[in-house]
């Protein structure tokens, strides 16, 4: 378990980016059945139609986290864009 904290907190060190990829793994882990013993996390037919999908929300979460960080933090530049 003290090994799963630490690698979460190497994607926090990532910043924005990487909270967002650690949930996008982490949620990719679960619906593919990865450490819970039904199957391998890349197994072809489990993996492709999720990931497909998945990704243009993960360029839109990245995009969203780098536009805050580059405004300041500020919302209101942030929706100007």
């Amino acid at each position: 378990m003290r090994a799963r904290g630490h690698f979460f907190l190497f994607f926090l060190a990532l910043g924005p980016f990487g909270f967002w990829l650690w949930l996008w793994l982490l949620a990719f882990g679960l619906f593919t059945g990865h450490g819970r013993g039904r199957g391998a996390a890349w197994d072809p037919d489990m993996c492709v139609p999720l990931l497909v999908p998945c990704w243009p929300f993960l360029f839109v979460f990245v995009f969203w986290s780098w536009a805050f960080e580059a405004c300041g933090r500020d919302f209101r530049k942030v929706m100007m864009l």
